[in-house]
């Protein structure tokens, strides 16, 4: 294929429909020829790493992908990998590449709201902004280049430009969970040794300011402004946008230009952190590696995604969907992330309306109020269907609903309604997810098929094993000193799974203690009940909030050592576990609060099969035996 041929290729403008079969021809010859120049060349000459080049700078346009069949379970995944590897392709590659290639394309975009305009930010200005940002970072490093930055914010516009130019230029960030207890926090920073700390103006700042004192290590205090586009309100010691940006003009562009330059694919990119099953928070580092395998991978198995396509983003950007999938996926596919307003759904209808996007990611519970929308307004007409395209904008292709399980039978209907709609399952090890549902072939409590790139296997006992270029090297420092892979680099997911055929996986059951909410939280249930059993009251606690709106916790009281609440009546012993419940509560981030609770009738044991012969608890059991009592008590015996 010479230059001429090259250049006649379909590249990624805006379009409807499929792609002509001239097209798609073109696209199948570009691909075959670079894959047999791989095959014929050293992996380490001249043309074999050009032909890589040129395969990374191509194949995230719609033809390329769309000609890559088939997607699933297929060598492409291999070779992307390996064209990664062969070329050294980092992030400040990819993102250097998006510049050149489509540096007009709208990247972000904030709604208008109120009195305030729409703010919108494309590649090329995201770009320029990144790098001024990051020789800013630099100059207060000094000769710490590598140290951590941490952001803690929500989804804010100037949190997410500061999050990618510092991908962009090699910095290492780290964003905190902006969910999460003051005392959380606190063990983060000190856990990363952040040297810089952006935070968002307002309440987050307002969380931290107190307990600055316990953090030596920082450096500076960056004031993440709660308008986009705006500056911050000064305080005495930290800087604002313009001040941190000041800071860059002693410092030389070309000494960010070598920090990027320098990057390596094993090298750290940043770190997320999670919740562990013993109560600390997990940090679970991202290699460069980590992140291009996921995105090329994850794109290849979604070939209809590309440029002029609109996310509309809930997610926080401090989990993987929100930040890989929809924030750095919208400059790998050439997309537009737009940030909603709010999750909140007259908020977030309205934003369908206005910003009509082409994709959208959802936790179970927000499909369900869309639907259960679209219900009410086809109460008439009984057009599901139109209700359901008129409600998310008239322009919604795909969706998914992640973190969490969602009715067969409203994916039916929601897939009826001409939108797309995958699940899968993925953590935040794996930098998201693993599996997913192929478009088109939806099979009712399936978790879906392999994603390609990443190699899945069962042991004896049914756990699911996983092994990839885009799952972790291996927790970062962990307290417990455990690195989360075995001898052969895999990672025990701790979840049970069985096989139904077509490489279709289904969910059995869970060996660790770690749940998601309806609304899509990871809540670890045993740093909650070892909060209750510390009041000394109880000798047994159990929290319920798998898939539940709330956590709704049981206990028994602890008669042994406490006797004296034999003589309390039932209302009496209800107040002082109330009591109990919200001191506990004060300790804990919102979302993993106990919302309601019972005094169980009997202690849990082993003869129900509630505990295990070494007194662990038995979760699936104690739900299944005691579900009439948290029902009722959701209803009756709130804190």
């Amino acid at each position: 294929m010479d230059a001429s041929q090259e250049q006649a290729l379909p590249g990624g403008q805006e379009r409807e429909g499929t792609f002509t079969p001239a097209e798609l021809d073109r696209a199948r010859a570009f691909v075959a020829h670079h894959r047999a120049v791989l095959r014929s060349a050293s992996p380490t000459s001249p043309a074999s790493r050009q032909a890589l080049e040129r395969l990374l700078e191509w194949v995230w346009r719609r033809p390329f992908a769309s000609a890559m069949e088939p997607r699933f379970a297929s060598p492409w995944g291999r070779l992307l990998v390996e064209s990664i590897e062969g070329a050294d392709y980092s992030l400040p590659r990819l993102f250097a590449s998006r510049e050149r290639q489509i540096p007009s394309t709208l990247l972000l975009r904030v709604p208008p709201s109120g009195s305030e305009a729409a703010l919108e930010l494309t590649v090329k200005e995201m770009a320029e902004r990144g790098r001024a940002l990051a020789r800013a970072l630099l100059a207060l490093l000094g000769d710490e280049p590598r140290a951590p930055i941490a952001l803690l914010s929500e989804n804010r516009f100037d949190g997410a430009l500061l999050d990618l130019g510092c991908l962009a230029n090699g910095l290492f960030v780290v964003p905190l969970p902006a969910n999460a207890a003051p005392s959380q926090l606190l063990y983060m920073l000190g856990h990363c040794r952040a040297r810089l700390l952006a935070v968002d103006e307002g309440r987050l700042l307002d969380s931290i300011t107190p307990h600055l004192g316990a953090l030596p290590h920082l450096k500076a205090l960056i004031l993440i402004p709660s308008h986009p586009g705006q500056e911050a309100t000064p305080v005495r010691g930290h800087l604002t946008f313009a001040e941190l940006l000041a800071q860059g003009e002693r410092l030389p562009d070309s000494a960010r230009a070598d920090r990027a330059n320098a990057v390596q694919l094993g090298e750290l990119a940043t770190l997320l952190y999670t919740s562990g099953t013993t109560g600390e928070p997990k940090a679970i580092p991202f290699t460069q590696r980590n992140l291009i395998a996921k995105r090329l991978c994850r794109a290849l198995a979604l070939p209809d995604l590309g440029e002029g396509d609109r996310f509309l983003s809930i997610l926080p950007f401090f989990h993987t969907f929100g930040r890989w999938f929809e924030l750095l996926g919208s400059l790998y596919w050439g997309a537009t992330c737009v940030l909603a307003r709010s999750p909140a759904l007259p908020n977030l209808l309205h934003d369908f309306e206005r910003e009509r996007p082409t994709l959208f990611i959802g936790v179970p519970k927000k499909w369900v109020e869309l639907h259960r929308r679209a219900q009410r307004d086809a109460a008439g007409s009984s057009d599901l269907g139109g209700s359901l395209r008129a409600l998310t904008g008239g322009a919604l292709r795909f969706g998914l609903s992640a973190a969490g399980y969602l009715e067969p039978a409203l994916f039916t209907e929601i897939q009826g309604a001409g939108i797309a709609l995958s699940s899968g399952y993925g953590l935040t090890e794996a930098t998201g997810g693993v599996t997913m549902t192929p478009p088109g072939d939806y099979r009712e409590g399936s978790i879906g098929v392999a994603l390609p790139g990443i190699e899945l296997t069962i042991s004896d006992e049914n756990e699911l094993l996983l092994k990839g270029p885009y799952v972790m090297p291996g927790y970062h420092a962990p307290p417990d000193g455990v690195s989360g892979l075995d001898g052969e680099g895999r990672f025990a997911t701790g979840d049970l799974v069985e096989e139904l055929g077509g490489g279709h996986l289904r969910l059995i059951g869970r060996k660790k203690e770690i749940y998601k909410s309806r609304r899509g939280q990871t809540i670890a249930p045993h740093r909650v009940e070892a909060l209750i059993r510390a009041t000394g009251l109880f000798a047994q606690a159990f929290l319920a909030g798998d898939g539940r709106e709330e956590n709704v916790l049981l206990v028994w009281p602890d008669l042994e050592h406490h006797p004296e609440l034999r003589t309390l009546d039932g209302a009496a012993l209800a107040e002082r576990t109330r009591e109990a419940i919200a001191e506990a509560n004060r300790a804990l981030a919102p979302y993993e609060r106990i919302a309601a609770f019972a005094l169980l009738t009997r202690p849990l044991d082993e003869a129900h099969g509630e505990l295990t012969a070494k007194g662990s608890l038995r979760r699936e059991a104690i739900e299944a035996n005691w579900r009439e009592v948290l029902e009722r008590a959701t209803r009756d015996s709130r804190v």
